[in-house]
């Protein structure tokens, strides 16, 4: 999920001024895809065949208000080729972020209820039994800049011990969010700004009173100037950005 991060601008009359209004993201995920397959690492402890899963990020930002947070799901297969019975304790306990080799989170494992199925095996004819277990998790960070940096991190799935899935990402720090000017000129306020980088803008907007915001047309996607007539009262504007 992406969090939008906001810089908004307060233009009176005569008054020519910006204002940062919600924390600066400091680090995003570099090159979020919408999932990342669970690959799976140690061979699973007999019966167990194979882990099937993935991971998504709850949010692509990290800062003081935002956590690092990863939500996960999948299966763990058991094959039992004479039928089903009774399931053994399952190996994996929790979910564990690492960075630089050193635990930064962790959440526990839940399961769901498993299923029997029947497929054929490797002789024609000759059913075997296959038990999937759906399992979830939740692992956060809050942000710390002591601990949580730019940099290269790992999930894994574990046992405590040993891991039996993962997935790695890294954090970079966000790209600077332009910086808008307001000025007033006659009869008119000129709203402009110049984007120092790939700030991921997607819209100006709009406000009369901060509960409703309106997105307001502009020259270009990187960077432009808007000018709007002046009118009774007040007016507020921000510059929304993908982080």
């Amino acid at each position: 999920m992406i969090m939008p991060s906001y810089k908004i601008a307060v233009a009176c009359l005569g008054l020519a001024a910006w204002i940062p209004f919600a924390a600066r993201a400091q680090l995003v995920v570099d090159n979020p895809s919408p999932s990342y397959v669970l690959s799976p690492t140690d061979t699973p402890p007999a019966p167990y065949q194979g882990i099937l899963g993935s991971a998504v990020f709850l949010s692509t930002s990290v800062d003081s208000l935002n956590s690092l947070q990863l939500l996960g799901s999948g299966y763990l297969v058991l094959e039992q080729p004479s039928g089903p019975k009774p399931a053994p304790a399952y190996p994996i306990t929790s979910a564990v972020i690492y960075k630089a080799g050193v635990q930064i989170a962790s959440a526990p494992i839940s399961y769901g209820s498993p299923e029997w199925r029947t497929t054929e095996s490797a002789v024609p004819g000759v059913p075997t039994y296959i038990l999937l277990v759906p399992f979830n998790f939740i692992c956060s960070r809050s942000y710390a800049p002591a601990v949580v940096t730019a940099g290269s991190y790992r999930l894994n799935l574990t046992d405590g011990t040993n891991a039996f899935s993962f997935v790695e990402f890294a954090l970079a720090p966000a790209p600077p969010l332009p910086k808008l000017d307001i000025q007033v000129v006659g009869k008119a306020t000129v709203v402009s700004w110049q984007d120092p980088g790939a700030s991921g803008l997607v819209a100006l907007q709009e406000s009369a009173d901060f509960q409703r915001w309106s997105t307001v047309a502009f020259s270009t996607r990187a960077s432009g100037s808007i000018t709007n007539s002046v009118g009774a009262g007040q007016r507020f504007y921000r510059l929304r950005s993908g982080l």
